[in-house]
């Protein structure tokens, strides 16, 4: 128990401590703003809306948005 003791009073220990707790918090809180900005924009649609009404409240419709041309899949990563 002296050795955890000994280490927890470490400087270098409780500033990395102090750094993953904080990294983690950030990762919790960004990943929370996302989701609640996903909801607003669900909430938003409304009945009755024109297609092009939902997708400037959604953004971007679903799609392939790589380059013209581009090939994917196993023959891309086997050359």
């Amino acid at each position: 128990m002296n050795r955890i003791a000994t280490l927890w009073r470490s400087r270098r220990f409780r500033f990395v401590g102090l750094a993953v707790l904080t990294a983690g918090a950030l990762v919790v809180a960004g990943a929370w703003v996302v989701r609640l900005e996903e909801e607003w924009r669900f909430a938003s649609v409304q009945l009755g809306m024109s297609e092009d009404e939902v997708l400037e409240v959604m953004g971007k419709p679903p799609g392939d948005y790589g380059p013209a041309g581009a090939r994917y899949g196993r023959s891309m990563w086997l050359g």
